[in-house]
């Protein structure tokens, strides 16, 4: 049960009136403009948290050079998972092809062989640690290129963190499952050279190169970023300044 503000009397349900019955006061409008004080010192703090919040959004994005910088670095690395970054010669009866893929192709070619055809690969036949091989190499593409929608999400939640070395970590990661990848198609591709089989050969392309290359450049550059001197006047928003006084006629 509600109470009455003023006096404490406790409101029955049949109370279905403003005043109270017992002290007469009424109670939606009692002390209602201490209420609305209240009321908009709750939303001035709100707005100064959010304020607060956008000017940190801000610094952590484009607060200094190298906070510019590092948003083109750090995207760099995924447009080179378009560039080729599996050559492949096929040795056909009356038929010799060169292929590359880049991210796209090696997507289209494991939709295509399916959860069953690389579950078949790699438990029969001969060629089960060969096609070990392969799954892992594309296994360590995919995964570097999947740190694209984490990195992102790390920095649009964890910005407020100013000194944060998650961004370094998972280019690190990145780099190091690129670099996995690319040793993982060499030794693929040898052990494939060295069997019976010899309808196909290929190598790593420079694409995978340039990709671990530029994942290394973008760790660097986001361990700069948190190691830099923080400038705590730029974390503060940007309050207007009062209007000026009007100067008295004839002063």
């Amino acid at each position: 049960m509600a109470k009455c503000p003023a006096c404490g009397y406790r409101l029955r349900i049949w109370n279905v009136f403003a005043e109270c019955p017992k002290c007469g006061v009424n109670i939606p409008n009692y002390n209602w403009h201490e209420r609305l004080e209240e009321d908009a010192r709750i939303a001035e703090e709100k707005f100064d948290q959010l304020y607060r919040s956008l000017a940190a959004l801000k610094y952590a994005m484009a607060g200094t050079p190298l906070r510019i910088a590092r948003l083109p670095v750090s995207v760099a690395p995924y447009a080179a998972f378009f560039l080729p970054l599996v050559n492949v010669a096929y040795h056909l009866p009356y038929r010799e092809t060169q292929e590359t893929y880049g991210i796209i192709g090696l997507v289209k070619a494991a939709l295509h062989l399916g959860l069953d055809g690389i579950r078949t690969l790699l438990s029969d036949g001969p060629l089960s640690g060969e096609a070990a091989l392969l799954a892992a190499a594309a296994g360590l593409t995919f995964l570097g290129a999947a740190t694209l929608p984490v990195g992102f999400l790390f920095l649009a939640t964890n910005f407020r963190h100013l000194k944060s070395r998650g961004l370094f970590f998972t280019s690190l990661f990145a780099a190091l499952c690129v670099s996995g990848a690319a040793v993982s198609f060499g030794l693929f591709f040898n052990r494939l050279g060295a069997t019976t089989v010899n309808a196909l050969d290929g190598s790593a392309a420079f694409g995978l190169y340039a990709c671990a290359a530029l994942f290394l450049l973008s760790a660097a550059v986001n361990l700069m970023v948190a190691k830099s001197k923080i400038d705590p006047a730029k974390l503060e928003p940007k309050k207007k300044k009062p209007p000026a006084a009007d100067k008295p006629e004839g002063g």
